[in-house]
Protein backbone atom coordinates (compact mmCIF):
# COMPACT_ATOMS: atom_id res chain seq x y z
CA UNK A 1 0.00 0.00 0.00
CA UNK A 2 1.49 3.38 -0.74
CA UNK A 3 0.51 6.45 -0.26
CA UNK A 4 1.48 10.23 -1.71
CA UNK A 5 2.06 13.66 0.01
CA UNK A 6 2.27 16.58 -2.03
CA UNK A 7 5.18 18.83 0.09
CA UNK A 8 3.86 21.87 -1.82
CA UNK A 9 6.67 24.15 0.36
CA UNK A 10 9.20 22.30 -0.62
CA UNK A 11 8.32 21.24 -4.47
CA UNK A 12 8.18 17.73 -3.94
CA UNK A 13 6.26 14.63 -3.90
CA UNK A 14 7.11 11.61 -0.98
CA UNK A 15 5.82 8.78 -1.32
CA UNK A 16 5.14 6.55 1.65
CA UNK A 17 4.48 2.65 2.52
CA UNK A 18 1.40 1.83 4.92
CA UNK A 19 3.27 2.33 7.91
CA UNK A 20 4.20 5.58 7.24
CA UNK A 21 7.95 5.68 6.23
CA UNK A 22 8.84 7.80 2.96
CA UNK A 23 10.52 4.95 0.44
CA UNK A 24 11.06 7.60 -2.60
CA UNK A 25 11.06 11.20 -2.96
CA UNK A 26 10.12 13.07 -6.28
CA UNK A 27 10.90 16.84 -7.58
CA UNK A 28 13.55 18.98 -5.43
CA UNK A 29 14.42 18.28 -2.28
CA UNK A 30 14.83 20.82 0.58
CA UNK A 31 16.08 20.18 4.13
CA UNK A 32 15.50 21.47 7.01
CA UNK A 33 17.76 24.85 7.66
CA UNK A 34 20.66 24.32 9.74
CA UNK A 35 22.75 26.51 12.33
CA UNK A 36 26.41 26.90 11.93
CA UNK A 37 26.32 25.45 15.82
CA UNK A 38 24.57 22.46 14.63
CA UNK A 39 26.98 21.08 12.21
CA UNK A 40 30.28 19.37 12.74
CA UNK A 41 33.45 22.21 12.25
CA UNK A 42 34.42 19.71 9.57
CA UNK A 43 31.25 20.51 7.26
CA UNK A 44 31.69 24.27 7.30
CA UNK A 45 35.38 24.49 6.69
CA UNK A 46 35.37 22.01 3.88
CA UNK A 47 33.18 24.53 1.74
CA UNK A 48 35.55 27.15 3.01
CA UNK A 49 38.63 25.64 1.92
CA UNK A 50 37.76 24.77 -1.77
CA UNK A 51 35.53 27.66 -2.00
CA UNK A 52 36.96 30.95 -0.23
CA UNK A 53 39.85 30.40 1.97
CA UNK A 54 39.60 34.28 2.64
CA UNK A 55 36.16 34.18 3.54
CA UNK A 56 36.47 35.66 7.49
CA UNK A 57 39.21 38.65 5.90
CA UNK A 58 37.25 40.09 2.88
CA UNK A 59 34.56 42.67 2.51
CA UNK A 60 32.61 39.69 0.01
CA UNK A 61 34.69 40.64 -2.98
CA UNK A 62 38.31 38.86 -2.58
CA UNK A 63 40.23 41.03 -5.38
CA UNK A 64 43.72 39.02 -5.02
CA UNK A 65 41.51 35.80 -5.80
CA UNK A 66 40.19 37.40 -8.96
CA UNK A 67 43.40 38.60 -10.35
CA UNK A 68 45.28 35.16 -9.70
CA UNK A 69 41.97 33.39 -11.25
CA UNK A 70 42.30 35.63 -14.64
CA UNK A 71 46.00 34.88 -14.78
CA UNK A 72 45.43 31.41 -14.09
CA UNK A 73 42.41 31.53 -17.03
CA UNK A 74 44.89 33.60 -19.52
CA UNK A 75 47.58 30.78 -19.01
CA UNK A 76 45.26 28.06 -20.14
CA UNK A 77 43.47 29.84 -22.32
CA UNK A 78 39.92 28.99 -21.00
CA UNK A 79 38.46 29.31 -17.38
CA UNK A 80 39.88 27.05 -15.25
CA UNK A 81 39.71 28.90 -12.03
CA UNK A 82 37.13 31.29 -10.79
CA UNK A 83 37.52 34.15 -7.68
CA UNK A 84 34.10 34.42 -7.24
CA UNK A 85 33.58 34.66 -3.36
CA UNK A 86 31.32 32.14 -1.03
CA UNK A 87 28.66 35.88 -0.48
CA UNK A 88 29.09 36.19 -3.91
CA UNK A 89 27.48 32.72 -4.88
CA UNK A 90 25.07 33.17 -2.50
CA UNK A 91 24.20 36.67 -4.03
CA UNK A 92 24.05 34.87 -7.23
CA UNK A 93 22.18 31.57 -6.14
CA UNK A 94 19.39 34.22 -4.31
CA UNK A 95 19.12 36.75 -6.72
CA UNK A 96 20.94 36.74 -9.79
CA UNK A 97 21.13 34.73 -12.95
CA UNK A 98 24.57 32.90 -14.36
CA UNK A 99 25.38 34.77 -16.71
CA UNK A 100 29.04 35.43 -16.63
CA UNK A 101 28.92 39.29 -18.71
CA UNK A 102 30.97 41.99 -17.21
CA UNK A 103 27.87 44.08 -15.92
CA UNK A 104 26.54 40.74 -14.13
CA UNK A 105 29.51 40.54 -12.54
CA UNK A 106 29.79 43.61 -11.07
CA UNK A 107 25.98 43.77 -9.75
CA UNK A 108 27.15 40.64 -8.42
CA UNK A 109 30.26 42.32 -6.22
CA UNK A 110 28.26 45.11 -5.51
CA UNK A 111 25.91 43.34 -3.62
CA UNK A 112 27.88 40.74 -2.33
CA UNK A 113 29.49 43.85 -0.67
CA UNK A 114 26.34 45.43 0.54
CA UNK A 115 25.34 41.60 1.77
CA UNK A 116 28.37 41.77 3.93
CA UNK A 117 27.80 45.32 5.39
CA UNK A 118 24.14 44.06 6.80
CA UNK A 119 24.63 40.13 7.80
CA UNK A 120 27.46 38.22 9.76
CA UNK A 121 29.75 35.90 7.99
CA UNK A 122 28.19 33.17 10.43
CA UNK A 123 24.27 34.35 8.57
CA UNK A 124 25.88 34.53 5.06
CA UNK A 125 27.51 30.83 5.53
CA UNK A 126 24.08 29.44 7.14
CA UNK A 127 22.39 30.77 3.80
CA UNK A 128 24.72 29.80 1.58
CA UNK A 129 25.03 26.25 3.12
CA UNK A 130 21.11 25.64 3.15
CA UNK A 131 20.39 27.33 -0.31
CA UNK A 132 23.10 25.80 -2.17
CA UNK A 133 22.41 23.21 -4.92
CA UNK A 134 24.16 19.76 -4.55
CA UNK A 135 22.92 18.19 -7.75
CA UNK A 136 20.54 15.21 -7.30
CA UNK A 137 17.55 17.80 -6.75
CA UNK A 138 19.05 18.01 -3.13
CA UNK A 139 18.80 22.15 -2.00
CA UNK A 140 20.93 22.97 0.87
CA UNK A 141 23.49 21.02 3.31
CA UNK A 142 20.88 18.71 5.30
CA UNK A 143 18.96 17.73 1.82
CA UNK A 144 22.69 17.05 0.20
CA UNK A 145 23.09 15.15 3.89
CA UNK A 146 20.12 12.66 3.38
CA UNK A 147 20.21 12.52 -0.12
CA UNK A 148 23.49 11.31 -0.87
CA UNK A 149 25.02 9.50 2.65
CA UNK A 150 20.93 9.20 4.33
CA UNK A 151 22.29 10.72 7.22
CA UNK A 152 21.77 13.87 9.31
CA UNK A 153 24.14 16.94 8.33
CA UNK A 154 25.01 17.13 11.94
CA UNK A 155 26.57 13.63 11.46
CA UNK A 156 28.55 13.74 8.05
CA UNK A 157 32.35 13.04 8.34
CA UNK A 158 34.62 14.30 6.96
CA UNK A 159 35.35 12.44 3.92
CA UNK A 160 31.37 12.51 3.55
CA UNK A 161 32.12 16.92 4.04
CA UNK A 162 34.92 16.78 1.50
CA UNK A 163 32.46 14.60 -0.73
CA UNK A 164 29.27 17.39 -0.59
CA UNK A 165 31.84 20.26 -0.85
CA UNK A 166 33.08 19.40 -3.90
CA UNK A 167 29.36 19.41 -5.83
CA UNK A 168 28.08 22.82 -6.06
CA UNK A 169 31.02 23.78 -8.50
CA UNK A 170 29.35 21.53 -11.30
CA UNK A 171 26.35 19.50 -9.56
CA UNK A 172 25.15 18.11 -12.83
CA UNK A 173 28.21 17.17 -13.95
CA UNK A 174 29.16 15.29 -10.71
CA UNK A 175 26.42 14.44 -9.31
CA UNK A 176 25.83 10.70 -11.10
CA UNK A 177 27.01 7.51 -10.76
CA UNK A 178 29.16 8.10 -14.44
CA UNK A 179 31.14 11.11 -12.92
CA UNK A 180 32.20 8.61 -9.66
CA UNK A 181 36.30 8.85 -10.64
CA UNK A 182 36.05 12.06 -11.30
CA UNK A 183 34.24 13.36 -7.70
CA UNK A 184 36.76 11.20 -5.90
CA UNK A 185 39.50 13.55 -7.42
CA UNK A 186 37.52 16.67 -6.63
CA UNK A 187 37.19 14.85 -2.83
CA UNK A 188 40.95 14.66 -2.61
CA UNK A 189 41.22 18.02 -4.00
CA UNK A 190 38.92 19.48 -0.84
CA UNK A 191 41.16 17.18 1.67
CA UNK A 192 43.99 18.78 0.60
CA UNK A 193 42.68 22.20 0.37
CA UNK A 194 41.26 21.72 4.16
CA UNK A 195 45.10 20.87 5.22
CA UNK A 196 46.63 23.55 3.76
CA UNK A 197 44.12 25.97 5.18
CA UNK A 198 44.89 24.30 8.35
CA UNK A 199 41.50 22.50 9.29
CA UNK A 200 42.67 18.81 9.48
CA UNK A 201 45.81 17.84 9.56
CA UNK A 202 47.73 15.26 7.01
CA UNK A 203 46.74 11.71 8.58
CA UNK A 204 42.90 13.20 8.96
CA UNK A 205 43.17 13.47 5.10
CA UNK A 206 44.74 10.05 4.50
CA UNK A 207 41.99 8.47 7.19
CA UNK A 208 39.12 10.50 5.01
CA UNK A 209 40.47 9.42 1.82
CA UNK A 210 40.53 5.82 2.16
CA UNK A 211 37.48 5.53 3.08
CA UNK A 212 34.71 3.69 1.11
CA UNK A 213 31.92 6.24 1.50
CA UNK A 214 28.36 4.53 1.64
CA UNK A 215 25.72 6.15 -0.66
CA UNK A 216 22.11 6.21 0.25
CA UNK A 217 19.83 4.45 -2.71
CA UNK A 218 17.56 6.09 -5.12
Amino acid sequence: HLSVVNRTCLSAIEFHDNIGDAIAIRGPRYGRAVSLAELPPHVVNAFIAVEDKRFLAHDGVDYSAIVRATLENLRAGRTVQGGSTITQQLVKNLVLTSDQTLRRKAQEARLAITLEERLTKDEILELYLNTTYFGGGAYGIDAAAETFFNTPAQNLTIAQSAYLASLPKAPSRYANAEAAAALKGRQLYVLDQMVEAGFINTSQADDAASQTLTFAQP
